[in-house]
């Protein structure tokens, strides 16, 4: 399933008869289904920042920028796997062997699990959409902006992190 079935299965299920668009209206904007953003990630007092390259389901790299001692560690997703690689270095772990407390399997979890419609719940506040459900490392709450559709910020309240996206953008398919 693609994040498009979830976007018109949203739309069916939770606002039938909704006659506003996706632009504020009375359902949320269709999330893109591959993007980009760079990430702020706060835990605690330490701060990361990194750039995020969602590619759809199961699917991500993720770019470390800072702090310093993190420049050059990148991790790729793909399905089952992650490779991390940092100076010409790699390697491959399977996900079961991440720790569930590791902030980019955690956002993978929560990007991926938007597919599935009854897995979470989604309600307006203010201009903002807000998706509410749980992933292995816990709860999650996912905010959207409600005219543009780009994630705004990503909260895990039992691993103590909370994510900022910004220049967050769609990848087009080509």
């Amino acid at each position: 399933m693609t994040l498009a079935f979830f976007a018109s299965a949203l739309g069916m299920i939770l606002f039938s008869g909704c006659g506003k668009g996706a632009s504020g209206g009375n359902y949320p904007p269709k999330p893109p289904e591959r993007f980009e953003t760079d990430v702020l990630l706060t835990a605690g007092e330490d701060e990361i920042t990194a750039h995020l390259s969602y590619h759809g389901l199961g699917s991500c790299v993720l770019n470390f920028t800072s702090p310093e001692s993190l420049q050059g560690l990148s991790a790729v997703w793909q399905k089952d796997e992650c490779i991390l690689t940092y100076n010409n270095l790699s390697y491959t772990l399977h996900l079961d062997k991440l720790p569930e407390g590791f902030f980019g399997k955690a956002a993978l979890a929560v990007f991926d699990k938007l597919v599935d419609v009854e897995s979470f719940t989604v309600a307006k506040d203010g201009d903002k959409w807000v998706y509410k459900g749980e992933i292995n490392s816990g709860s999650f709450r996912l905010v959207q902006d409600s005219q543009t559709g780009a994630f705004e910020a990503l909260e895990i309240p039992e691993m103590e992190i909370s994510l900022k996206f910004e220049n967050f953008k769609e990848i087009k398919e080509t």
